[in-house]
């Protein structure tokens, strides 16, 4: 469906937002929302993507406006402290008070980044786009790991500048 809400909806109370995943109950009428209040870079780059695609299909603003807002976001979890530049996983418990930024690097959620930053640079040709991107994929080259002939899946949570020995599920191709 559309990323807009029916009218007199409200998601936790607001209006103007997107719709909350969940089930309705018909009997009694009931919505009930899944609670989800981590926010991930590369969940973000994936809406990004769509936004973009349904931009392409059916033009206007709405669409790239939204996709703007999503990309500006990402943008904020951007590092550039060596050795691993990279846009980092998100944050945890967004809507708390205690939320937490979540210091790691996954190289799944940069390549999606790679992918929605390079899509939207294609289609503004705005720099910070391609800047974006290029960061993104410097990250991932650093993850090749020659002698598991794969790519680690990103840097770990405690210690952002050593990388995750876990390999990826991806050899280069």
């Amino acid at each position: 469906g559309d990323i807009a809400l029916p009218p007199g909806w409200l998601v936790h109370g607001k209006a103007d937002t997107v719709p909350a995943p969940g089930f309705y109950v018909d009997n009694p009428p009931r919505f009930f929302e899944v609670e989800n209040t981590d926010i991930d870079t590369g969940n973000n780059a994936w809406a990004m993507i769509a936004l973009l695609a349904l931009h392409k299909q059916f033009g206007g603003t709405n669409y790239m406006t939204a996709t703007r807002n999503v990309g500006n976001f990402i943008q904020t979890m951007r590092s550039d402290v060596e050795p691993f530049p990279s846009f980092r996983g998100g944050i945890q418990a967004a809507e708390a008070t205690n939320a937490v930024l979540r210091t790691y690097a996954s190289t799944e959620h940069n390549l999606d980044i790679y992918a929605a930053f390079s899509e939207m640079y294609r289609l503004t040709g705005e720099t910070q786009w391609l800047d974006g991107a290029s960061l993104a994929l410097r990250f991932i080259e650093l993850m090749w790991d020659d002698q598991i002939g794969g790519y680690l899946t990103g840097t770990t949570g405690g210690s952002p500048d050593a990388r995750n020995q876990a390999p990826g599920q991806f050899p280069r191709s």
